[in-house]
């Protein structure tokens, strides 16, 4: 009896011990997932916090669109609609963009300089994360402003002054590559390939005249141009026709039409002081003069020129250049270093020819030209 007796409690002792020692090892083991539950939660929680901070703030950048011309302009209109698409199809939603026209080759010098003092006081007052400069005079006049401000970027299309000069005085670039706060879309003429397109269409080499007025892109053009084709057999064969007024105009005019050895010209007349009036004449204006007294080949730079009933030829694609600085400024937004965002030349070119210049001129084209062509414009 007493070994039975002396049994059994030692059996209920044993199951106390184990019950309890399963207790103390339950509770340690709650504590030990709590523990690594809070671990666990405190994880995601950060992981949470680290992916809101590299979202962008949507909503709170402002993009700052400064124009050199007016608004509806038909070279600088469908680089504006470039970049403007650009920036709506991209992720960044909710982003505010700002349109400032300087309407350059309408207004007066004074008017100009106003337009010019109201833009950067809005941007100096606004504080825009990017600003995007079209042409030259937009550029210009920004480029000195912001190139040593802190968060702001500055990014250009369509500028024809060659960048070593702006270079030369702002020291934003290095081997091509952004060393401050600027990068951009330089606008390539394409006058090589124009030039070629014309034997091609000739076939034979003629003289080729500039004809532009000597205000400020009229210059930048003409020199482009003669930029482009510097180290080419092109370049003799270029002559020069600078015009200041409607006078000059159309004493140049009468030359090139009536020189056998000029078969086609560069239409770069962008704006002529007309004594007859205040505001200066643009292109808009100036084009139907030219058409109906030069009965020679005219050769636009951009699409503009063809709408504008020029015949044409090869040009940059100025939509798909503002489109390409559009892009550029999306790349700031998303974070990117701008030292990896090399300037860039506008890329995109087309042939586009006017059908009814075509026919006033009397031109066939071949089934090799044909093919060529991307564009026919009424």
């Amino acid at each position: 009896g007493a070994l039975t007796f002396a049994a059994t409690p030692f059996k209920q002792n044993w199951t106390k011990g184990q019950r309890l020692n399963k207790k103390i090892a339950s509770k340690k083991n709650r504590k030990d997932n709590h523990r690594q539950d809070s671990m666990f939660h405190t994880k995601i929680i950060i992981g949470i916090i680290l992916i809101l901070l590299s979202i962008p703030a949507y909503g709170e950048s402002l993009i700052f669109v400064l124009a050199s011309y007016h608004q509806n302009d038909p070279f600088e209109g469908p680089e504006h609609a470039g970049v403007i698409q650009a920036l709506q199809t991209s992720e960044f939603q909710d982003i505010k963009i700002q349109s400032y026209f300087l309407d350059s080759r309408r207004l007066s010098k004074d008017k100009i300089n106003q337009k010019i003092k109201e833009a950067l006081l809005a941007i100096n007052k606004k504080r825009p994360k990017i600003i995007i400069a079209l042409d030259d005079l937009a550029f210009s006049v920004t480029a000195k402003k912001v190139i040593d401000m802190k968060n702001i970027y500055l990014v250009f299309a369509g500028i024809n002054k060659p960048l070593d000069e702006y270079n030369a005085e702002l020291k934003f670039l290095r081997n091509n590559t952004p060393i401050k706060n600027i990068t951009g879309v330089y606008e390539y003429l394409f006058s090589v390939e124009q030039m070629e397109f014309l034997d091609l269409l000739l076939k034979r080499p003629c003289k080729v005249a500039i004809l532009y007025s000597t205000d400020y892109m009229g210059e930048i053009a003409k020199s482009q141009i003669l930029s482009e084709l510097e180290h080419t057999p092109y370049k003799d064969r270029m002559e020069l026709f600078p015009v200041t007024d409607m006078d000059d105009l159309m004493a140049a005019v009468q030359t090139i039409a009536n020189r056998p050895d000029i078969q086609a010209y560069f239409p770069l007349t962008l704006s002529v002081k007309d004594p007859k009036k205040t505001a200066r004449l643009t292109m808009k204006e100036i084009a139907p003069i030219l058409t109906a007294k030069i009965k020679k080949i005219d050769l636009g730079v951009n699409l503009a020129f063809t709408r504008l009933g020029f015949f044409g030829g090869v040009h940059v694609d100025s939509f798909q250049m503002g489109y390409q600085a559009g892009l550029l400024a999306v790349k700031l937004l998303q974070g990117y270093p701008i030292s990896n965002l090399k300037i860039e030349n506008a890329s995109g070119h087309k042939i586009t020819i006017n059908k009814k210049r075509l026919n006033e001129l009397g031109l066939h084209f071949d089934d090799e030209i044909l093919s060529l062509v991307d564009e026919f414009v009424q």
